[in-house]
Protein backbone atom coordinates (compact mmCIF):
# COMPACT_ATOMS: atom_id res chain seq x y z
CA UNK A 1 0.00 0.00 0.00
CA UNK A 2 1.34 3.47 -0.83
CA UNK A 3 0.11 7.02 -0.51
CA UNK A 4 -0.89 9.05 -3.56
CA UNK A 5 -0.69 12.86 -3.52
CA UNK A 6 -4.02 14.67 -3.81
CA UNK A 7 -4.17 17.68 -6.12
CA UNK A 8 -7.76 18.84 -5.79
CA UNK A 9 -9.15 19.76 -2.38
CA UNK A 10 -12.14 17.62 -1.51
CA UNK A 11 -11.43 15.31 -4.44
CA UNK A 12 -9.84 12.10 -3.13
CA UNK A 13 -9.51 10.54 -6.57
CA UNK A 14 -7.48 13.30 -8.27
CA UNK A 15 -3.87 12.35 -9.01
CA UNK A 16 -0.75 13.85 -10.51
CA UNK A 17 -0.70 13.84 -14.34
CA UNK A 18 -0.53 10.44 -16.01
CA UNK A 19 -2.47 8.16 -18.34
CA UNK A 20 -6.14 7.27 -17.96
CA UNK A 21 -7.32 4.46 -20.22
CA UNK A 22 -10.88 4.65 -21.56
CA UNK A 23 -12.49 1.44 -22.85
CA UNK A 24 -15.81 1.67 -24.72
CA UNK A 25 -18.57 -0.66 -23.51
CA UNK A 26 -20.91 0.18 -26.34
CA UNK A 27 -23.87 -1.51 -27.98
CA UNK A 28 -24.51 -5.22 -27.27
CA UNK A 29 -22.32 -7.14 -24.84
CA UNK A 30 -21.00 -10.13 -26.81
CA UNK A 31 -17.89 -12.23 -27.32
CA UNK A 32 -16.26 -9.79 -29.74
CA UNK A 33 -16.23 -7.11 -27.03
CA UNK A 34 -14.27 -9.38 -24.69
CA UNK A 35 -11.19 -9.11 -26.92
CA UNK A 36 -11.38 -5.30 -26.94
CA UNK A 37 -11.61 -5.13 -23.14
CA UNK A 38 -8.84 -7.71 -22.70
CA UNK A 39 -6.48 -5.77 -24.97
CA UNK A 40 -7.37 -2.47 -23.30
CA UNK A 41 -6.80 -3.70 -19.75
CA UNK A 42 -3.57 -5.46 -20.79
CA UNK A 43 -2.22 -2.29 -22.43
CA UNK A 44 -3.28 -0.18 -19.46
CA UNK A 45 -1.45 -2.40 -16.99
CA UNK A 46 1.66 -2.75 -19.17
CA UNK A 47 1.85 1.05 -19.48
CA UNK A 48 1.24 1.63 -15.76
CA UNK A 49 -2.00 3.52 -16.29
CA UNK A 50 -3.20 5.19 -13.14
CA UNK A 51 -6.92 4.69 -13.84
CA UNK A 52 -9.32 2.71 -16.01
CA UNK A 53 -12.64 4.17 -17.18
CA UNK A 54 -15.43 2.21 -18.88
CA UNK A 55 -17.43 4.47 -21.19
CA UNK A 56 -20.75 2.64 -21.08
CA UNK A 57 -23.85 2.77 -23.25
CA UNK A 58 -25.32 -0.71 -23.66
CA UNK A 59 -28.69 -2.48 -23.68
CA UNK A 60 -27.06 -5.62 -22.24
CA UNK A 61 -26.10 -8.87 -23.93
CA UNK A 62 -24.59 -12.30 -23.39
CA UNK A 63 -24.10 -13.60 -19.85
CA UNK A 64 -20.86 -15.48 -20.52
CA UNK A 65 -19.24 -12.53 -22.29
CA UNK A 66 -20.38 -10.30 -19.42
CA UNK A 67 -18.73 -12.52 -16.81
CA UNK A 68 -15.50 -12.64 -18.81
CA UNK A 69 -15.41 -8.85 -19.02
CA UNK A 70 -16.07 -8.54 -15.28
CA UNK A 71 -13.16 -10.87 -14.58
CA UNK A 72 -10.83 -8.94 -16.88
CA UNK A 73 -11.73 -5.56 -15.37
CA UNK A 74 -11.18 -6.97 -11.87
CA UNK A 75 -7.53 -7.67 -12.76
CA UNK A 76 -6.70 -3.99 -13.15
CA UNK A 77 -4.61 -2.57 -10.33
CA UNK A 78 -5.02 -0.49 -8.30
CA UNK A 79 -8.59 -1.74 -8.01
CA UNK A 80 -9.83 1.51 -6.47
CA UNK A 81 -8.92 3.34 -9.70
CA UNK A 82 -11.62 1.70 -11.84
CA UNK A 83 -14.59 3.78 -13.01
CA UNK A 84 -17.79 3.29 -14.97
CA UNK A 85 -19.32 6.28 -16.72
CA UNK A 86 -22.95 5.45 -17.56
CA UNK A 87 -23.54 7.42 -20.76
CA UNK A 88 -26.48 6.90 -21.25
CA UNK A 89 -27.53 3.30 -20.53
CA UNK A 90 -26.26 0.42 -18.42
CA UNK A 91 -29.03 -2.12 -18.73
CA UNK A 92 -28.77 -5.81 -17.84
CA UNK A 93 -25.19 -7.02 -18.47
CA UNK A 94 -24.07 -3.39 -18.38
CA UNK A 95 -25.21 -3.10 -14.76
CA UNK A 96 -23.24 -6.24 -13.90
CA UNK A 97 -20.07 -4.84 -15.45
CA UNK A 98 -20.60 -1.53 -13.63
CA UNK A 99 -20.57 -3.43 -10.34
CA UNK A 100 -17.07 -4.69 -11.21
CA UNK A 101 -15.64 -1.15 -10.97
CA UNK A 102 -15.01 0.77 -7.76
CA UNK A 103 -16.66 4.02 -8.86
CA UNK A 104 -19.87 4.59 -10.84
CA UNK A 105 -20.70 7.97 -12.33
CA UNK A 106 -23.80 8.94 -14.27
CA UNK A 107 -24.33 11.24 -17.23
CA UNK A 108 -27.36 13.55 -17.03
CA UNK A 109 -30.47 11.56 -17.91
CA UNK A 110 -28.72 8.18 -17.71
CA UNK A 111 -30.29 4.87 -16.62
CA UNK A 112 -28.87 1.78 -14.92
CA UNK A 113 -30.51 -1.51 -13.90
CA UNK A 114 -33.11 -3.93 -15.28
CA UNK A 115 -30.56 -6.74 -14.97
CA UNK A 116 -32.83 -9.77 -14.59
CA UNK A 117 -31.41 -12.57 -16.77
CA UNK A 118 -33.59 -13.77 -19.65
CA UNK A 119 -33.34 -16.24 -22.50
CA UNK A 120 -34.37 -15.36 -26.05
CA UNK A 121 -36.61 -17.72 -27.99
CA UNK A 122 -39.22 -17.68 -30.73
CA UNK A 123 -41.74 -16.19 -28.31
CA UNK A 124 -39.40 -13.36 -27.28
CA UNK A 125 -37.57 -12.81 -23.96
CA UNK A 126 -38.39 -15.30 -21.22
CA UNK A 127 -37.33 -15.20 -17.57
CA UNK A 128 -34.89 -17.86 -16.41
CA UNK A 129 -35.87 -20.33 -13.66
CA UNK A 130 -35.30 -19.12 -10.07
CA UNK A 131 -32.11 -21.15 -9.54
CA UNK A 132 -30.42 -19.42 -12.49
CA UNK A 133 -31.63 -16.01 -11.31
CA UNK A 134 -30.19 -16.80 -7.88
CA UNK A 135 -26.84 -17.66 -9.44
CA UNK A 136 -26.65 -14.43 -11.43
CA UNK A 137 -27.75 -12.44 -8.38
CA UNK A 138 -24.85 -13.94 -6.43
CA UNK A 139 -22.43 -12.92 -9.20
CA UNK A 140 -23.48 -9.27 -9.08
CA UNK A 141 -23.61 -9.19 -5.26
CA UNK A 142 -20.08 -10.56 -5.05
CA UNK A 143 -18.82 -7.92 -7.49
CA UNK A 144 -20.65 -5.20 -5.55
CA UNK A 145 -19.18 -6.34 -2.23
CA UNK A 146 -15.69 -6.48 -3.75
CA UNK A 147 -16.01 -2.87 -4.91
CA UNK A 148 -17.70 -1.37 -1.83
CA UNK A 149 -21.14 -0.97 -3.41
CA UNK A 150 -24.36 -1.85 -1.61
CA UNK A 151 -25.02 -5.45 -2.78
CA UNK A 152 -28.73 -5.14 -1.96
CA UNK A 153 -29.11 -2.44 -4.64
CA UNK A 154 -27.67 -4.66 -7.35
CA UNK A 155 -29.56 -7.69 -6.03
CA UNK A 156 -32.83 -5.80 -6.56
CA UNK A 157 -31.81 -5.16 -10.18
CA UNK A 158 -31.55 -8.91 -10.83
CA UNK A 159 -34.03 -10.63 -8.52
CA UNK A 160 -37.55 -9.22 -8.62
CA UNK A 161 -38.38 -11.08 -5.41
CA UNK A 162 -35.71 -9.19 -3.47
CA UNK A 163 -37.21 -5.72 -3.23
CA UNK A 164 -35.21 -2.95 -1.58
CA UNK A 165 -35.79 -0.99 1.62
CA UNK A 166 -33.28 1.32 3.26
CA UNK A 167 -34.06 2.62 6.77
CA UNK A 168 -37.72 1.77 6.27
CA UNK A 169 -37.93 3.61 2.96
CA UNK A 170 -39.07 1.43 0.08
CA UNK A 171 -36.89 1.96 -2.99
CA UNK A 172 -38.52 -0.80 -5.04
CA UNK A 173 -41.29 -3.23 -4.08
CA UNK A 174 -41.00 -7.00 -4.25
CA UNK A 175 -42.18 -8.23 -7.62
CA UNK A 176 -40.53 -5.34 -9.48
CA UNK A 177 -37.03 -5.05 -10.96
CA UNK A 178 -34.97 -2.04 -9.89
CA UNK A 179 -33.98 0.46 -12.58
CA UNK A 180 -32.48 3.80 -11.56
CA UNK A 181 -32.29 7.18 -13.27
CA UNK A 182 -29.37 9.52 -12.66
CA UNK A 183 -31.33 11.40 -9.99
CA UNK A 184 -32.39 8.19 -8.26
CA UNK A 185 -28.93 6.58 -8.40
CA UNK A 186 -27.29 9.61 -6.80
CA UNK A 187 -29.93 10.33 -4.14
CA UNK A 188 -28.76 10.35 -0.53
CA UNK A 189 -30.10 7.48 1.59
CA UNK A 190 -29.37 5.86 4.94
CA UNK A 191 -27.75 7.09 8.13
CA UNK A 192 -25.30 8.68 7.68
CA UNK A 193 -26.55 9.73 4.22
CA UNK A 194 -24.65 8.37 1.22
CA UNK A 195 -25.45 7.96 -2.49
CA UNK A 196 -27.74 5.03 -3.24
CA UNK A 197 -25.46 3.78 -6.02
CA UNK A 198 -23.50 6.33 -8.07
CA UNK A 199 -20.80 8.69 -6.80
CA UNK A 200 -22.29 11.61 -8.70
CA UNK A 201 -23.16 13.23 -12.03
CA UNK A 202 -20.64 14.24 -14.71
CA UNK A 203 -21.61 16.34 -17.72
CA UNK A 204 -19.18 14.50 -20.01
CA UNK A 205 -16.48 11.84 -19.99
CA UNK A 206 -13.80 14.52 -20.21
CA UNK A 207 -15.33 16.40 -17.29
CA UNK A 208 -15.44 13.22 -15.21
CA UNK A 209 -11.76 12.50 -15.83
CA UNK A 210 -10.61 16.08 -15.25
CA UNK A 211 -12.61 16.71 -12.07
CA UNK A 212 -12.97 13.32 -10.43
CA UNK A 213 -10.45 10.86 -11.88
CA UNK A 214 -7.18 12.63 -12.63
CA UNK A 215 -6.63 16.31 -13.32
CA UNK A 216 -4.41 16.97 -16.33
CA UNK A 217 -4.43 13.32 -17.35
CA UNK A 218 -3.41 12.01 -20.73
CA UNK A 219 -6.52 10.19 -22.00
CA UNK A 220 -5.82 7.00 -23.96
CA UNK A 221 -8.92 5.75 -25.78
CA UNK A 222 -8.95 2.04 -26.59
CA UNK A 223 -10.56 2.07 -30.03
CA UNK A 224 -11.55 -1.23 -31.70
CA UNK A 225 -9.15 -2.43 -34.38
CA UNK A 226 -10.36 -3.53 -37.80
CA UNK A 227 -10.40 -7.21 -36.84
CA UNK A 228 -12.20 -6.47 -33.57
CA UNK A 229 -14.90 -4.58 -35.46
CA UNK A 230 -15.21 -7.46 -37.93
CA UNK A 231 -15.48 -9.93 -35.05
CA UNK A 232 -18.31 -7.95 -33.44
CA UNK A 233 -20.10 -7.63 -36.80
CA UNK A 234 -19.87 -11.38 -37.41
CA UNK A 235 -21.44 -12.10 -34.02
CA UNK A 236 -24.26 -9.65 -34.79
CA UNK A 237 -25.16 -11.47 -38.05
CA UNK A 238 -24.61 -15.01 -36.73
CA UNK A 239 -28.29 -16.03 -37.19
CA UNK A 240 -28.05 -15.08 -40.89
CA UNK A 241 -24.83 -17.07 -41.25
CA UNK A 242 -26.46 -20.15 -39.76
CA UNK A 243 -29.47 -19.79 -42.05
CA UNK A 244 -27.18 -19.35 -45.07
CA UNK A 245 -25.22 -22.48 -44.12
CA UNK A 246 -28.42 -24.56 -44.07
CA UNK A 247 -29.65 -23.01 -47.33
CA UNK A 248 -26.41 -23.63 -49.23
CA UNK A 249 -26.21 -27.14 -47.78
CA UNK A 250 -29.75 -27.86 -48.98
CA UNK A 251 -28.96 -26.56 -52.49
CA UNK A 252 -25.79 -28.66 -52.60
CA UNK A 253 -27.77 -31.73 -51.56
CA UNK A 254 -30.38 -31.10 -54.29
CA UNK A 255 -27.81 -30.35 -57.02
CA UNK A 256 -24.91 -32.74 -56.38
CA UNK A 257 -21.76 -32.30 -58.41
CA UNK A 258 -21.45 -28.51 -58.39
CA UNK A 259 -19.43 -28.35 -55.17
CA UNK A 260 -19.51 -24.58 -54.84
CA UNK A 261 -22.64 -24.53 -52.64
CA UNK A 262 -21.05 -27.09 -50.35
CA UNK A 263 -18.00 -24.84 -50.02
CA UNK A 264 -20.24 -21.86 -49.26
CA UNK A 265 -22.18 -23.86 -46.66
CA UNK A 266 -18.95 -24.93 -44.97
CA UNK A 267 -17.61 -21.36 -45.06
CA UNK A 268 -20.76 -19.95 -43.46
CA UNK A 269 -20.70 -22.64 -40.78
CA UNK A 270 -17.03 -22.00 -39.99
CA UNK A 271 -17.58 -18.26 -39.72
CA UNK A 272 -20.67 -18.86 -37.53
CA UNK A 273 -18.81 -21.06 -35.06
CA UNK A 274 -15.38 -19.39 -35.09
CA UNK A 275 -15.95 -15.88 -36.45
CA UNK A 276 -15.69 -14.12 -33.08
CA UNK A 277 -12.10 -15.38 -32.74
CA UNK A 278 -11.16 -13.01 -35.57
CA UNK A 279 -11.15 -10.23 -32.98
CA UNK A 280 -8.31 -12.02 -31.21
CA UNK A 281 -6.14 -11.75 -34.34
CA UNK A 282 -5.82 -7.99 -33.95
CA UNK A 283 -2.37 -6.91 -35.11
CA UNK A 284 -2.03 -9.79 -37.61
CA UNK A 285 -4.40 -8.40 -40.24
CA UNK A 286 -1.89 -8.10 -43.07
CA UNK A 287 -0.40 -11.54 -42.44
CA UNK A 288 -3.86 -13.10 -42.54
CA UNK A 289 -4.76 -11.24 -45.74
CA UNK A 290 -1.61 -12.52 -47.42
CA UNK A 291 -2.25 -16.08 -46.27
CA UNK A 292 -5.90 -16.00 -47.32
CA UNK A 293 -4.97 -14.57 -50.71
CA UNK A 294 -2.45 -17.34 -51.35
CA UNK A 295 -4.96 -19.98 -50.19
CA UNK A 296 -7.66 -18.72 -52.58
CA UNK A 297 -5.24 -18.61 -55.51
CA UNK A 298 -4.14 -22.18 -54.69
CA UNK A 299 -7.79 -23.27 -54.53
CA UNK A 300 -8.37 -21.71 -57.95
CA UNK A 301 -5.38 -23.52 -59.46
CA UNK A 302 -5.75 -26.96 -57.90
CA UNK A 303 -9.33 -27.42 -56.63
CA UNK A 304 -11.63 -25.32 -58.82
CA UNK A 305 -9.72 -24.56 -62.05
CA UNK A 306 -11.55 -22.33 -64.46
CA UNK A 307 -13.87 -20.65 -61.93
CA UNK A 308 -11.77 -17.42 -61.96
CA UNK A 309 -13.60 -15.63 -59.14
CA UNK A 310 -11.60 -17.40 -56.40
CA UNK A 311 -8.37 -16.43 -58.11
CA UNK A 312 -9.47 -12.82 -58.56
CA UNK A 313 -10.50 -12.49 -54.92
CA UNK A 314 -7.25 -14.13 -53.81
CA UNK A 315 -5.15 -11.84 -55.99
CA UNK A 316 -7.01 -8.81 -54.66
CA UNK A 317 -6.42 -9.84 -51.03
CA UNK A 318 -2.77 -10.60 -51.77
CA UNK A 319 -2.16 -7.19 -53.36
CA UNK A 320 -4.09 -5.37 -50.64
CA UNK A 321 -2.10 -7.14 -47.92
CA UNK A 322 1.22 -6.30 -49.60
CA UNK A 323 0.30 -2.64 -50.09
CA UNK A 324 -1.07 -2.36 -46.56
CA UNK A 325 2.25 -3.50 -45.07
CA UNK A 326 4.00 -0.67 -46.92
CA UNK A 327 1.79 2.10 -45.48
CA UNK A 328 3.10 4.01 -42.46
CA UNK A 329 0.60 4.55 -39.68
CA UNK A 330 0.68 7.16 -36.99
CA UNK A 331 -1.11 7.11 -33.65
Amino acid sequence: MFAIPVLAEGNPTALSPGSVYVIPIQKEIQKGLVYIVRRGVKDAMENNASALVLDMDTPGGEGEAMKEIMGIVAKFQPADRTFTYVNKEAFSAGAFISAATRHIWMAPGAIIGAASPVTLGQEGPKELPPKFVSGFAAVIRAAAEQNSHNPAVFDAMVNKQAGLKIDGREIVAKGDILTLTTKEATQQVGRPPKPLLADGVAESLESLIEKHVQSGAKIVRVNPTGFEQIGRFIVSISPLLLAAAFLFGYIEFKTPGLGIFGVLAAACALVFFFGHYIAGLSGYENLLLLGLGVALIAAELFLFPGTFFLGLIGLGLLLFGILNTMVDRYP
